[in-house]
């Protein structure tokens, strides 16, 4: 999520796309990458909700200045935000909740298949037998599927738009 808000707000596309096309394809340098992985990690982190004075405490513990690490936090939330609004975001949103619905449903089938064959398997014998109850799979994997349902409802309006 939160990387997506990095490159998307670095360049306008047209802009990136006339720098592919203008300029030959350069690796970045150790202080891009740097700088890269840094938005990254605080775009992160943002993104799961740790507070701002934690990673600016972090950062100056780095060696940034309280006051840069500041402005810089808070150009990352702005960014962060902005994105989160956008439409990209909701499609984002909306396929991570359409995949965990399937997971849940994969889930779910496995301990049913392990359940019923178990059963199976153990009726089919003279005298019983013992099967398995996977709940745990079919349990876990519902929840899951409506997590995934409820997100999906949540931001797929934005796709059809």
């Amino acid at each position: 999520m939160a990387e997506g808000a990095m490159q998307r707000l670095q360049a306008p596309p047209q802009v990136a796309a006339v720098q592919t096309v203008a300029a030959p394809t350069v690796p970045p340098t150790g202080e891009q990458r740097a700088a890269q992985a840094l938005a990254k990690d605080v775009m992160a982190r943002l993104d799961k909700g740790e507070s701002a004075k934690g990673i600016v405490a972090g950062l100056v513990k780095k060696g940034w200045e309280a006051t840069a690490a500041q402005a810089y936090v808070q150009q990352s939330q702005a960014q962060l935000e902005q994105y989160r609004k956008s439409p990209a975001y909701r499609r984002e949103m909306a396929a991570k909740n359409s995949r965990l619905m399937v997971a849940g449903l994969v889930w779910a089938g496995i301990g049913t298949v392990v359940t019923i064959g178990t059963f199976l398997s153990a009726a089919s014998k003279p005298g019983g037998g013992t099967y398995i109850v996977a709940w745990g799979a079919i349990l876990f994997g519902l929840v899951d599927f409506v997590r995934g349902f409820c997100g999906w409802l949540k931001y797929s309006g934005a796709t059809t738009a």
